[in-house]
């Protein structure tokens, strides 16, 4: 059995955890990955010890105690507090009263990106206040805490490193697609970790070369078998394979040419549901033991340098992975939040 393994997703970077077997969170748990937020999931939540699969770093590092004050201070029945724990200034001194986005609006356009790319079509207004009713105001975009509870990070490569030091040791080894993107598969080298590439075909990587390598791990020579399966299930990198059932990815089916049915472009709601129906299910849909990490990004939908994303775990891994983070690169930036907030807060 594999457990955790580590997928990603080719257009959308992603990391899941999951048995050897193939296998949306709300905006609230969104993480700066490009900026990754950590989310719990699974049927159990975690009640599964998953706990011998972490890394001794992982199980030495402690929670950062200015985010435990900010914890208490977050539960104070006490209306709008000023705190000095932290030196978080007042929101009264914050510079800024408003925030406004301009975009190019997708409703009622035959083609979106055609329009996006020579400034044509109708623009979309989003706006972010200090004092008026919003999604995410100023005022709860800038403190120091803003989306610690449920953790965040900064761009898959932030979030996969994250995932590779939660699980491994020096000296272990991690499986993973054939042919990778050595970009990705650098990153754990430096740790003392190794790969062991698992042999392809057109629809991915191939589950008897998998159980093959495992069978026949020798522990004595190699050390312990390997735990943890990094993967890209869909629109590989860099082959562009694709796993035949379980796909995993759906910004690799983004288009804008679904066949409409029974809604129009002025019901852009209907479109969405629609189109989700036409989607594979995914791993983390099929994971019942909570081993399944997934890493997702707002860069490919949105824009490259939005460095935006979130992390999608079980609630010990969560745990573990917002302890690093409040240590480290800490929540997404605040611009970057307020303008996501308020642009899929139409679509609840």
């Amino acid at each position: 059995m594999i457990s955790p393994a580590i997928a990603k997703t080719g257009a959308a970077q992603r990391c899941s955890i999951a048995n050897n077997t193939q296998g949306g969170p709300p905006l609230s748990q969104i993480c700066s990955m490009d900026e990754p937020k950590i989310i719990g999931h699974g049927a159990n939540d975690g009640d599964m010890d998953l706990s011998h699969h972490l890394s001794s770093e992982a199980r030495n590092r402690v929670a950062n105690p200015l985010k435990d004050v900010l914890r208490v201070i977050s539960e104070c029945p006490v209306t709008d507090p000023i705190s000095m724990a932290n030196g978080d200034p007042h929101h009264s001194l914050y510079p800024f009263r408003q925030i406004m986005y301009e975009i190019s609006s997708v409703q009622n356009i035959p083609d979106p990106v055609a329009s996006w790319r020579n400034n044509s079509g109708p623009t979309q207004i989003i706006r972010s206040y200090k004092d008026q009713e919003c999604a995410l105001s100023i005022r709860g975009a800038f403190p120091f805490d803003v989306l610690s509870p449920k953790s965040s990070c900064n761009v898959n490569y932030d979030g996969i490193t994250k995932v590779f030091r939660l699980f491994g040791e020096k000296g272990d080894h991690f499986l993973t697609d054939e042919f990778s993107f050595p970009s990705i598969t650098n990153c754990p080298l430096a740790y003392g970790i190794k790969w062991v590439g698992v042999k392809m075909d057109a629809g991915g990587i191939i589950p008897e070369e998998l159980e093959r390598v495992l069978i026949k791990w020798d522990e004595v020579k190699l050390g312990r078998r390997p735990r943890v399966l990094y993967m890209i299930p869909v629109g590989q990198n860099p082959t562009g394979s694709m796993l035949s059932m379980d796909q995993d990815d759906p910004y690799y089916f983004l288009q804008y040419d679904i066949p409409q049915t029974n809604c129009t472009p002025a019901n852009p709601d209907e479109l969405i549901k629609d189109f989700r129906s036409t989607l594979i299910p995914t791993f983390l849909s099929m994971d019942v033991d909570g081993r399944v990490l997934r890493i997702d990004t707002f860069s490919k939908v949105l824009a490259p340098g939005m460095r935006f994303g979130w992390i999608t775990s079980n609630k010990l891994f969560h745990l573990k992975l917002a302890d690093y983070i409040n240590s480290s690169t800490q929540p997404p930036h605040a611009f970057g939040q307020i303008f996501i907030t308020e642009m899929l807060s139409e679509h609840g």
